[in-house]
């Protein structure tokens, strides 16, 4: 029994998250210098600070030094990033650069895959492919959602928030079953 093939839009949109995943991870272990540096070491502290009130082998000298700088850093919002970094340098081991990277271009990724769906239920798989190649592969776009900010999962969240928002909009109707069916085709 032969598989059906896959529609080539299907195609090309894995091609794209892949390049789009691909580009983000580049360089993955350099020092997050490259786009906001004092933002991505501001948010490397706190997630430090996080990691050694986790860690059960830490000292006390390394709990209060990095609570410290966590501290002169200042907190402006929830660290959810941080925390979910924290809890990844826990799990792995010790802290790395690459880590909050991979977090960063799954939640990127992620709102790729709910902005390519969107936008093909809302207009082509085309049209959709277009829109996932200016979302992933813009240089901005790779630089900014490499970051280790907030922003690759505040902008995933809304995107998805977005997408199951219209399809939650998809799966009712106003008008009783029958009625308006003309009005629902583009007849008058």
């Amino acid at each position: 029994m032969k598989l059906p093939r896959p529609p080539l839009w299907l195609t090309l949109a894995i091609i794209l998250l892949t390049l789009g995943g691909f580009l983000r991870l580049l360089d993955s272990a350099d020092p997050p210098l490259d786009f906001q540096p004092s933002r991505q070491l501001r948010n490397s502290l706190v997630a430090r600070e996080i990691y050694y009130s986790l860690l059960p082998s830490a000292t006390t000298e390394q709990r209060e030094l990095s609570a410290t700088f966590a501290r002169s850093v200042g907190k402006y919002e929830p660290p959810v990033i941080e925390t979910i970094v924290a809890l990844t340098y826990f799990v792995t081991g010790g802290e790395n650069f690459f880590v909050a990277r991979i977090w960063a271009t799954l939640f990127w990724l992620l709102s790729g895959v709910a902005l390519f769906d969107l936008a093909r239920r809302a207009t082509s798989p085309y049209a959709a492919l277009i829109a996932l190649a200016y979302d992933l592969v813009l240089p901005f776009s790779v630089q900014a959602s490499r970051s280790f900010q907030p922003d690759p999962l505040m902008t995933s969240a809304f995107v998805i928030g977005i997408y199951f928002l219209y399809r939650w909009s998809e799966s009712f109707s106003l008008l009783p079953p029958g009625e308006g069916q003309g009005m629902r085709d583009g007849a008058i």
